[in-house]
């Protein structure tokens, strides 16, 4: 799908994902079984209705972590992004890599950081062997 924007006397297409203006979603269908309630599945629906970006905001406890969770996972503090990371490993299925310095992650959420996917991969187990082997050798020099 493209969207043509005009910005100026300048037009510009880009791809997208969501629907064009003759094209429609089944949102109703793609929620049934989530744990939301209806106030949230309308939140979900009108941010995938959105073209551009749609800003989900409330007081604490009024469920948005739940809610964004089920659109995308972005936050603007390092706090906020930690409580969705543990919203979402908690969710089956959910693949996700937690992007942050390292330093600056919870330890338990570390292990969703791309160091710590790569470090757990078969490639990163086999570079932390190979890396061993070549500190034992220049050790024995």
């Amino acid at each position: 799908m493209t969207k043509t924007v005009e910005y100026g006397a300048m037009e510009q297409t880009k791809e997208t994902n969501y629907p064009t203006e003759n094209e429609t979603l089944d949102f109703k269908r793609n929620f049934e079984g989530h744990n939301l309630d209806e106030s949230q599945r309308e939140v979900v629906v009108f941010a995938l209705q959105e073209r551009e970006i749609a800003v989900i905001h409330g007081p604490p406890g009024t469920g948005k972590t739940t809610t964004v969770v089920e659109v995308v996972a972005c936050a603007p503090s390092n706090v906020a992004v930690e409580n969705l990371v543990e919203k979402l490993t908690t969710s089956n299925g959910i693949q996700m890599i937690r992007i942050g310095h390292p330093d600056r992650l919870l330890p338990q959420i570390k292990k969703f950081s791309l160091d710590g996917q790569i470090a757990a991969s078969d490639a990163g187990r086999l570079l932390q062997d190979v890396r061993r082997k070549i500190d034992e050798t220049l050790a024995r020099k």
